[in-house]
């Protein structure tokens, strides 16, 4: 391991003095991936810390946004001193190049979300040993969970690019909204859930209730928190009365292991399921004051058109969003 850690310092160093050296910075791409393999291998180690901090002082800041994807992908990295070191290069970047930085923070803040939420919904679902209590028609409220790197990254960047920060959160996150509404995500995760269900062996659990429960838990959540467009409240007033009863169903299985229970859930189920197939295929053209009023509302911004940003070059930023979008007849339905 000596001889290794010895290895990849002189390697690292030898990187580094490539890529200074080098004249165009698509010329450094080969080098700086070769660079970040070690790191995010062999980071972990004080000598390769400390190398990297020497080099990183060495670098352009530029240089980095060639490799902006694979950085952020590594902002949770398990290895305190990786993770240490990609959050401090992000905001070193983030000083310079903010514009560069804050659409993919914010969707690496926004995908850490849905495993917080699953991971609260069913740590505090009601056990068939009744040590966990709850309402059996709704889940009940959660404290807090950690927040994500990417989340605290985005903090920080607050102190020289609040505005920047309060948009691209605003933008990313209703795009998300919009990209896949709740008819979309209930019916992608009742055919899951119905394929564990009904499919997959249960080793363990009685007819699959605890995996059944673990794919809706999230969308549980997100319905008990109330909705935030009118497209939102037209799905609560359609289909949240069978769903509660549907939940109500399961946690009496849990409690009893009677079969009729579980039978009368996957009736309310199936028929929910049913019912937002049909919705789906009629479903052309959204309008954004039903699914998102406040990208309506959203003008004269001061970020940029994702995808557009280049160092050094005027900032496209985005002026308006159009009010109609157009829903794409194929498997995955996406917007135009």
């Amino acid at each position: 391991a000596e001889r290794t850690i010895g290895h990849v310092v002189s390697a690292l160093r030898g990187f580094f003095r490539s890529i200074t050296l080098g004249a165009h910075l698509e010329q450094s791409l080969q080098d700086l991936l070769r660079l970040l393999t070690l790191w995010f291998r062999y980071g972990g180690d004080a000598r390769v810390d400390a190398a990297l901090s020497d080099g990183f002082a060495l670098v352009h800041v530029d240089t980095w946004l060639l490799v902006i994807p694979q950085i952020i992908a590594r902002i949770n990295a398990p290895q305190p001193r990786v993770r240490k070191a990609v959050q401090n290069l992000l905001l070193t970047v983030g000083r310079l190049h903010p514009q560069a930085l804050i659409y993919p923070l914010a969707v690496a803040s926004h995908e850490s979300r849905p495993r917080r939420e699953a991971e609260r919904s069913t740590a505090a679902s009601p056990r068939p040993d009744g040590r966990q209590a709850a309402a059996a028609t709704s889940l009940p409220l959660f404290s807090m969970g950690r927040i994500s790197h990417a989340e605290a990254t985005l903090t920080m960047m607050r102190a020289h690019c609040d505005t920047l920060v309060e948009q691209a959160l605003l933008v990313s996150n209703e795009l998300i909204r919009v990209a896949i509404l709740w008819p979309e995500q209930w019916h992608e995760s009742l055919e899951q859930a119905y394929r564990r269900y009904f499919e997959q062996p249960h080793a363990g659990e009685p007819r699959g209730i605890e995996s059944t429960l673990a794919v809706l838990a999230p969308l549980y959540a997100r319905l008990e928190a109330g909705a935030s467009t009118a497209h939102e409240a037209d799905f609560v007033a359609a289909y949240a009365a069978d769903l509660r009863s549907a939940l109500a169903h399961c946690h009496e299985f849990r409690l009893s292991g009677d079969e009729a229970q579980l039978q009368a859930a996957w009736t309310r189920f199936y028929e929910v399921l049913r019912q937002l197939g049909r919705q789906l295929q009629q479903a052309r053209t959204l309008q954004l004051r039903d699914v998102s009023p406040r990208l309506l509302k959203a003008t004269n911004l001061e970020i940029a058109v994702p995808g557009t940003y280049r160092a050094n070059a005027p900032v496209v930023a985005i002026r308006s969003f159009a009010p109609a979008i157009r829903v794409m007849s194929s498997k995955q339905r996406p917007r135009k």
